[in-house]
């Protein structure tokens, strides 16, 4: 394990101090960086080793915490020909798929929605934003405030392969932390991350300033990024983060889903 160069900060508005001893990696190797406030470790060259080391513990056992689980169905869809969240998956919905999927995870389903009347169906708590036209922060906002639990997993409701074991190890490092999120290679994933309601006063603040980006909330938080190399031991292809936000999209993630059973089909 990394030996702290600098002690952990004391507690402060945005939630308690860091552990002690939190996982870590260099930037290049993509492991776990505590980056808010940012600490320096020792002996980073081992940081991969290390990753691989709290991989096996933190995904051999649960903490017994419990755990909202937020969707975000807020959307307009404005790039698709119609609501992602109802595309048709196997024999339901899209939405409906997300949240059967997150249902085993968590102690509690929110979606977080702009009109709940379209949303009464579904088997999970539907709540409308408080915060109208506020895009995606606003929904994560309306979610966290109305959790009923301090950690919360938020995720779009077009996300077609969430990896439980993905999922559960994230919520596994939130200690300390008021934001756990993934970075792959393509960046930062505020929509498949975890918060904890620390981060409410954070949020409040960028609403106030109608700064809808998710990523700005990074430095503002206590926040522990969790990189590719680390990622890619539970999700290789990195499906998790693939949204359908297109026609084109929904092409692709339909030929991934006949790719994936007939492997399945194959290897029996």
């Amino acid at each position: 394990m990394a030996e702290p160069v600098t002690p952990p900060p004391a507690a402060g508005r945005n939630g308690p101090a860091l552990r002690a001893d939190p996982p870590s990696a260099d930037a290049a190797g993509g492991g776990v960086t505590g980056i808010i406030p940012p600490p320096v470790w020792a002996r980073q060259r081992r940081a991969a080793k290390t990753a691989r080391g709290f991989l096996r513990v933190f995904a051999s056992h649960s903490a017994g915490r419990q755990v909202s689980g937020i969707i975000l169905a807020g959307g307009q869809s404005r790039r698709m020909d119609r609501d992602k969240a109802f595309l048709p998956w196997g024999g339901s919905t899209l939405i409906e798929h997300v949240i059967e999927t997150l249902r085993p995870l968590v102690d509690e389903l929110i979606v977080a929605v702009k009109d709940a009347r379209r949303f009464t169906h579904l088997n999970a708590r539907v709540v409308e934003d408080v915060v109208p036209e506020a895009h995606a922060l606003g929904g994560l906002y309306t979610g966290l405030k109305l959790a009923y639990h301090d950690l919360c997993f938020v995720c779009a409701c077009d996300a077609p392969f969430l990896n439980p074991r993905l999922i559960r190890f994230l919520v596994e490092q939130a200690d300390g932390y008021n934001l756990v999120i993934p970075k792959t290679r393509r960046g930062l994933e505020p929509l498949h991350a975890v918060y904890a309601k620390s981060a409410l006063c954070a949020i409040e603040e960028q609403l106030q300033k109608h700064q809808w980006d998710l990523k700005a909330l990074v430095p503002e938080v206590r926040t522990l990024v969790v990189g590719a190399e680390l990622l890619h031991q539970f999700d290789p292809e990195e499906l998790s983060f693939f949204n359908v936000n297109t026609s084109g999209d929904l092409a692709q993630v339909l030929l991934i889903q006949r790719e994936r059973r007939m492997r399945r089909r194959n290897s029996r």
